[in-house]
């Protein structure tokens, strides 16, 4: 009755949906998302990212938000899917794939392919956002159409780099052009976090 109630209200917000998964780093991508992203952003507080905690997370949504950014998490095969289904992401993000809960699946190709299980929870008009390098996720993002990959030589890639104690200076290439950011870490995992962040935001229509 809860994913019923989040699926009806996420069709009556006609927000911009933004969907975050990964073994690591989706809370801090969807924290970095909603920072940067203007306008008016509802986002899941701390980790709701279960069949509990996104629905609600969708529930609480301003009826005047105009983007949603929801972290999803996957304890097993189907997860995904599931929530997918109730948040109908425009934009999918997957941060990397890992060895976490891999005594749940079997393999780290299985978690692979439960993390990609997104891929067909944004639909044919949606836009993905993935690795640059992909490893075990590769074969599933083969001849996704809208792929953006992000770090390495990627789509969303750094360019020029400053990193003093406690901040990071980066100008950020993307498919629209450069800009200039200032973050307030100095840790490389968060730059690519970042640079996650920014490829859904560009992704979402942002400039």
């Amino acid at each position: 009755s809860l994913q019923m109630l989040a699926r009806a209200w996420r069709g009556e917000l006609g927000a911009k949906v933004i969907g975050i998964t990964g073994s690591v780093g989706k809370t801090s991508v969807k924290d970095i998302t909603k920072a940067i992203l203007p306008g008016r952003v509802h986002a899941s507080n701390e980790n709701f990212n279960t069949e509990i905690g996104l629905p609600l997370t969708i529930l609480e949504a301003p009826a005047d938000t105009e983007t949603l950014v929801l972290e999803m998490a996957m304890r097993g095969e189907g997860q995904i899917a599931e929530l997918a289904t109730i948040a109908e992401p425009d934009v999918g993000v997957i941060t990397n794939v890992g060895p976490v809960h891999v005594e749940l699946l079997g393999s780290i190709e299985a978690v692979a392919a439960a993390k990609a299980e997104l891929i067909g929870g944004v639909g044919p008009d949606g836009v993905m956002i993935v690795p640059f390098e992909a490893g075990y996720l590769e074969p599933h993002v083969e001849g996704v159409p809208g792929l953006v990959r992000f770090g390495g030589e990627g789509d969303v890639r750094v360019v020029e780099l400053d990193v003093t104690a406690g901040a990071t200076r980066a100008t950020i290439e993307t498919l629209q052009g450069e800009q200039k950011f200032e973050f307030p870490f100095a840790e490389p995992h968060n730059l690519l976090n970042a640079l996650a962040a920014i490829g859904a935001g560009v992704a979402a229509g942002f400039t």
